[in-house]
């Protein structure tokens, strides 16, 4: 797992940024179930979290969602 970690990102802006791509969203990760579901952690007091953690997570959400097509055989 060390390997696939990537870029350490520190504070909610920047992880928000990465996450969802609008850095106006930073509250919704003090959730603490978004920040389970992302990997997240605190470090001191700020909110952290590594980059491949954060997109495998991200990708696993998406590949559990059916997808529409093969419903309609």
């Amino acid at each position: 797992m060390p390997g696939n970690r990537g870029k350490l990102l520190l504070g909610a802006k920047p992880l928000a940024r990465h996450a969802f791509k609008d850095e106006d969203r930073w509250r919704s990760l003090y959730n603490e179930e978004m920040q389970r579901e992302l990997g997240l952690f605190m470090l001191g007091n700020r909110l952290a979290g590594y980059t491949g953690i954060i997109d495998a997570r991200l990708n696993a959400k998406i590949a559990a969602v059916p997808d529409p097509a093969s419903r309609r055989a």
